[in-house]
Formats: structure tokens, C-alpha cells, sequence
């Protein structure tokens, strides 16, 4: 499965769901003359393993080499094939790709696109790698300026209002809401970063401010489409109107270092993690939106991405909880067996595109459908916490794919209750009286067939999203009422 489908309308004329400007293609370049390619020809040259020495020799367009999690790639034969472009793709040449694919590709099945450009595990030190090359963006979305505009270039207006509070407004943001604006203050620089849904995502900084400006406190409200920031220890703001700040067309995730202040036991393999962000960081993750997680292992980092089943704002100080299963022989989750109250782990900028509050509340679907396996569960919780919040009569049902009664979840760690699901498990026990099996067309038939004005969510490992994919698709749904959520 190379593609997911998403909901119509999330993105502009000739951009991707994630905003990215796609380009024309040539002749004999698309998507389905890579798979054939791909699938008869070997494009790469293999090796034991790849240290950060070697992937940083291959930075060129004739000679491509990239690092997509814990594996090197080349993509010389790719480059003409990118949707994005080659100049796009040439931005991660010999360094590492995994933020700008989280940003953007989370929903590809890269291990099957590029299974004949693997080259060999990385086994190099992250931290020597150089970061990918900036976005060139110019008036048009061209790549053909290095500059960073400023605000006023921009059309963004600057005002200072009475008691210390910064507005900010532009014609582009009527569409901006609270959950779309992030900010970070941080050795003198202030940062806001704007994640219109289904639109590219900009970041406003300031540099070296005034340690009076630097060291306060804020609140950030969105108003009419305008953005407050209320310095709550009313320092002089003056400087907002004399220092340009500049608009950052941003691709790459930032990452914060954030405290751990719960790990609880939910079973025999799975924990809840209940994370701090730190105090100068405004970051709400919207429903169905995601996080990378990212932790040292040895002389690497390494990451991947969670989606927190609940994001609370305890009067200014954001809370993030996840749900995260443990897997023994992982290259990534026993990293977490070492994780205790204290330890402080690195969290990235929200990811995702896709406004799920205007689907899920604001228009007249009947019934949301879930199916989720395993801890494909967590996305879930959010869905239907958002769909309880406003009260309409609308259902949501939930299908719960789990190997034994152990794998389930103890019933009072959920903010919702077990009403909302049906449990299907693969291996029960002989106590078992509940469905048993996997993903099927039974299943598929009585959750799906026969309604009408309905979305369904997927979520769970890669095996069981292309069955439930292939499973609606023989049913006949349209898949433009699919979604399949990652991380």
C-alpha cells in the first residue's frame, strides 16, 4: 500500500495532504512506473552497515543516499519520481530524512516504495549528521529564495495593546484557531508557529530579546483570527515593533525537552506516561494529530511517533499522556523500561494536517466507525472524547483487535468506558466469551454495510491496515471516508 486516502478538502489545489507543493512530473515518472521499476530491478548496492561518515558522502543528485528511521537508502533512482520534486528530496541528501518524512509522508509504506533501495542498517552517530537544508520558498512557493521575509513583508500587522499584550494579525489567518498556534520562548528568541489545517506551516521568530521580555511569562489566545500574547509579568513590548521578526516557512520539527511525571504499569508489556511540556511552551496537539518522541540510544537518537490520548492545559502549563506498548526485542520501546518520574524525554511539534474537530462535530456525520488493533487504540480516545463533547445524538463505535484477554486494557485507565467498544481477540483463552478472530468481511459487513453519512478511522499495525483497507474496498465504501491514522 503506497497511499492513503484522506478526507476531501484538507488540502489546496496542487499540494499534498501535508501542504507540500507538488510538482509536475515527466513522462514516465509516477507512481506507478516507480512500483514497476521497483519491483524488477535492484537500485541499490548493499552493505553490512552504514556509519554517519559514509551517509554524508552521498549528498549529491547523481549519488543520493538518506536515513529514514534506522535504515539507509538510495534514492538516486527516486529523485525524478518524488512528487515533491528532486530539489524537495535533496534537502535530506546524506543526512537524515525522518523529520522531514514524519512531516509530511507518515502514511507511506516507505519500507515497501524503497525496498530496493535499501543499503544497509545505519550504525553511525546522529548527532554528527548535518540537519537537512532549509525550505526555499519564494512568492509563489517556488524554490528560488533563501531569504527569510519579515512580518511586514508578509502582510502580518504588529500592534502593542495596554498591559504588555503583542497582536498579531493577517487577511491569510481566517481560518486560524486556538489549536493551530504553537509558541516557545527560549534563550532570548520567541518563537509562534502556525499550523493552519490543510495549509503550510509558517514560524514567526524573534531574536535576542530582552532578558525583561525573554524571562516572562505568557498566555496565547486566538481571537477573530488574531493572535494575543499576553506577557503576563508586563515587561515593555516595544521591541516587538522596532526588531523585525521573520517567517520561517517551516518543514522541520523542533523538539523540547520535556519531564516525565507518571509512568504507571497498564498490563504485562504496556505503561501510561504522563509528560510536562516546560513552562514557556504553548503546544496544543489537536485530535487525531501526533508526536515524535525522540530518546538517546547509545551514540544515536532515535525517534518515533505517538499520539497522545489526551493533551490538558492546566492553566497555561500543557500536559501530554500517552499510552505505549513495550516490545522486548524493539529497537525503540525498551528505550522506555529505563524511562521513570523525572526523567526528562524529548517531544516534538505536533504533526498532522487534518482538522478532525470539523468532521467529527461540526458536520452532520451520523457515525463514526474505529477500527484499531492493539495499541492502534490511542488515536481513538480522542475521537470519541471529541464526539462526547458535544452532545448530538451521533454515534461512534469502536472495534478493538487484541491478541489475549492480556492484551486488553484495564477498563478504568480509558477517560471512556468499554460501552463504546466491540473486542475481538485472535487467541482468547477458553473464559473467553466475547468475538473471536481478526479483521474480516463479517465484521466489515455489519460495522460498515448498509449506512449511509458515515467516516471510518484505522489504526494499528501495517498487516492489519492494508487487510481493513482491502476488506472496505471490496465492500464497495468509498475511501474518501477513510482515514488511517499513524503513529
Amino acid at each position: 500500500m503506497l497511499n492513503v486516502p484522506s478526507f476531501s478538502g484538507s488540502a489546496g489545489a496542487g499540494r499534498s495532504e501535508y501542504g507540500r507543493t507538488k510538482v509536475a512530473l515527466k513522462p514516465g515518472k509516477g507512481l506507478m512506473d516507480w512500483v514497476k521499476l521497483a519491483s524488477t530491478k535492484l537500485l541499490s548496492r548493499k552493505q553490512p552497515s552504514v556509519n554517519h561518515t559514509e551517509l554524508m558522502k552521498h549528498n549529491k543528485v547523481e549519488d543520493c543516499w538518506i536515513l529514514l528511521f534506522d535504515t539507509v537508502y538510495d534514492v538516486t533512482s527516486y529523485l525524478d519520481f518524488h512528487p515533491g520534486g528532486v530539489d524537495e528530496l535533496m534537502r535530506a541528501g546524506g543526512t537524515d530524512a525522518t523529520d522531514l518524512f514524519n512531516e509530511y509522508h507518515m502514511w507511506v509504506n516507505y519500507e515497501s516504495m524503497l525496498k530496493s533501495c535499501v543499503v544497509g542498517p545505519f550504525r553511525g552517530d546522529r548527532t554528527k549528521l548535518p540537519k537537512t537544508k532549509p525550505a526555499v520558498v519564494g512568492k509563489s512557493g517556488d524554490a528560488n529564495s533563501l531569504e527569510h521575509p519579515t512580518l511586514e513583508q508578509m502582510k502580518i500587522s504588529t500592534r502593542i495593546l495596554p498591559n504588555s499584550v503583542l497582536k498579531l494579525e493577517s487577511r491569510a489567518w481566517d481560518t486560524l484557531l486556538q489549536e493551530n498556534v504553537c509558541a516557545h520562548m527560549q534563550n532570548r528568541e520567541f518563537s509562534i508557529l502556525l499550523r493552519p489545517f490543510g495549509m503550510k506551516t509558517l514560524r514567526l521568530i524573534w531574536e535576542d530579546l530582552p532578558e525583561a521580555v525573554a524571562s516572562s511569562e505568557f498566555t496565547i489566545t486566538v481571537v477573530d483570527s488574531s493572535i494575543l500574547v499576553d506577557f503576563l509579568d508586563k515587561p515593555t513590548i516595544t521591541v516587538f515593533l522596532t526588531k523585525a521578526g521573520q517567517v520561517h516557512p517551516d518543514t522541520s520539527s523542533r523538539y523540547y525537552s520535556c519531564r516525565v511525571d507518571i509512568v504507571e504499569k497498564l498490563n504485562y508489556n504496556s505503561i501510561i506516561l504522563k509528560v510536562s511540556l516546560p513552562s514557556k511552551l504553548v503546544m496544543p496537539v489537536p485530535t487525531g494529530h501526533h508526536v515524535s518522541i525522540r530518546m538517546k540510544k547509545g551514540v544515536n537518537v532515535i525517534s518515533r511517533p505517538y499520539t497522545p490520548i489526551a493533551c490538558v492545559n492546566k492553566s497555561g502549563l500543557f500536559e501530554l499522556t500517552f499510552m505505549i506498548k513495550i516490545y522486548k526485542v524493539g529497537i525503540f520501546t525498551p528505550l522506555f523500561s529505563n524511562v521513570t518520574a523525572g526523567s526528562l524525554i524529548e517531544i516534538s511539534d505536533p504533526i498532522g494536517r487534518t482538522d478532525f474537530d470539523e468532521t467529527l462535530v461540526n458536520s452532520n456525520v451520523a457515525e463514526v466507525i474505529c477500527f484499531a488493533a492493539g495499541t492502534g487504540i490511542t488515536p481513538m480516545v480522542r475521537v470519541t472524547e471529541l464526539r462526547r463533547s458535544h452532545p448530538t445524538g451521533d454515534k461512534t463505535s469502536i472495534w478493538w483487535f487484541n491478541r489475549t484477554e492480556e492484551d486488553m486494557w484495564s477498563e478504568n485507565k480509558f477517560p471512556i468506558t468499554f460501552e463504546d467498544f466491540q473486542h475481538v481477540l485472535s487467541e482468547p483463552t477458553e473464559l473467553w466469551t466475547g468475538r473471536k478472530g481478526r479483521i474480516n468481511a463479517e465484521i466489515i459487513k455489519e460495522a460498515v454495510v448498509g449506512k449511509e453519512n458515515f467516516r471510518i478511522y484505522i489504526c494499528g499495525p501495517e498487516g492489519f491496515t492494508e487487510e481493513t483497507m482491502k476488506l472496505l474496498r471490496e465492500a464497495e465504501v468509498n475511501m474518501c471516508l477513510v482515514h488511517v491514522f499513524q503513529g
